[in-house]
């Protein structure tokens, strides 16, 4: 759905759902690849138990450590696509801002400018905003957990970085892009 899910007609537009597209892409990649790599070393914990006798506790629990990285691997690939489709939406509202204006600083700010530029009512920009806010969080969560400590029994965090949540994410994006579009298209439609 996500990589070839519309035909935007303005170059920042489709900018923004190539990036978006390559976001998930990435994942999609990592994801098949990460399966394939669980696999194989879950199946030399298997074959090899009779390799290391009197030293099969030790070998395992290399292999448990193996699986471990394995699995944190994916949980950053999930991450990493949350904050590239977030900077996709990003990009999209520095690009869209007029030549001779100062871009604010900030997704937050950026957006409220396209939101006024375009005249949004109040009840549709609180809308926005509340999408907005769910996507910006999870990236924010997911560059503290990078920087914080690994130790950290937060769950909260632990859940934006399931599939359903990228999942989520990505369509949230996805759904603003297109609002954003729609907005774009009747203000120049009008000027």
């Amino acid at each position: 759905m996500y990589t070839d899910f519309y035909k935007f007609s303005q170059i920042e537009f489709i900018i923004f759902g190539d990036r978006l597209s390559s976001a998930i892409l990435i994942y999609r990649s990592v994801k098949k690849e990460i399966a394939a790599l669980e696999d194989t070393i879950s199946g030399q914990k298997l074959s090899s138990s009779d390799l290391f006798k009197g030293w099969s506790a030790e070998h395992d629990i290399g292999i448990d450590e193996n699986l471990a990285t394995v699995q944190t691997s994916y949980t950053i690939s999930i991450g990493s696509a949350t904050v590239t489709a977030v900077a996709a939406l990003e990009g999209l509202l520095i690009d869209l801002i007029p030549d001779g204006i100062e871009a604010p600083e900030g997704l937050h700010q950026l957006m409220e400018h396209f939101l006024k530029r375009h005249q949004v009512a109040a009840s549709k920009k609180r809308a926005i905003h509340k999408k907005l806010r769910k996507v910006s969080d999870r990236r924010n969560q997911f560059a503290h957990a990078v920087t914080g400590s690994y130790f950290s029994t937060n769950e909260s965090i632990q859940d934006m970085f399931t599939e359903e949540a990228l999942e989520d994410t990505l369509y949230i994006v996805a759904t603003l892009g297109l609002e954003m579009e729609g907005m774009e298209f009747q203000h120049s439609s009008s000027a």
